[in-house]
């Protein structure tokens, strides 16, 4: 299972570049997160860096998220099942991104929606919220449930997501269980 967050130049899944990608694994009780900067053509809109708090500066020189391909393929194809906050969203950048690459093999990967678990999706269900409510966004969830996140850790950069996501997952399982949602 990997945890995916992407950061990108706009909303529009099918017309958006990746500019940031982090990938979070389980490893020895926490998610150990790993993440790259990619370079745009055509750079980043000031209306997506204020969003996500990158720059062109930061990503010039960088190679694009199509040259980098192979760490992208590293960090997706081990694991079978992803998990994200609007996991939709994320699943179609990287299915338009391989797609545009012309990689076949890492567009079908991230055309199947039943391989992704999506934490909004799951805390509307048990929380009992209504999906549009952009209340229980990822970072209203983090302090709402007091989530164990160091007070370090920032916010809409694909790192940072990628550990609140992370332990959002956690929590989630664990109010599943407790409300007999979830069977083990």
């Amino acid at each position: 299972m990997r945890v995916v967050d992407t950061e990108t130049t706009q909303l529009e899944a099918d017309q958006a570049h990746i500019c940031e990608m982090a990938v979070g694994k389980w490893r020895g009780g926490f998610w150990r997160t790993e993440s790259e900067l990619f370079d745009v053509k055509g750079g980043i809109p000031p209306q997506a860096s204020a969003r996500n708090c990158i720059s062109n500066a930061m990503v010039r020189g960088q190679p694009t998220w199509e040259q980098s391909l192979d760490v992208v393929r590293n960090w997706m194809c081990v694991g079978n099942l992803f998990v994200a906050h609007n996991a939709e969203y994320d699943r179609q950048v990287l299915f338009y991104s391989a797609a545009r690459a012309n990689d076949l093999e890492l567009a079908e990967l991230f055309s199947d929606p039943h391989k992704w678990l999506c934490t909004w999706r799951m805390s509307q269900r048990i929380y009992q919220h209504t999906y549009k409510d952009q209340l229980y966004g990822q970072n209203y969830l983090r302090y709402k449930l007091d989530l164990d996140v160091p007070a370090d850790v920032g916010v809409h950069r694909a790192g940072a997501d990628v550990q609140v996501c992370g332990k959002l997952l956690e929590r989630l399982m664990v109010d599943a269980l407790e409300q007999g949602m979830l069977d083990i």
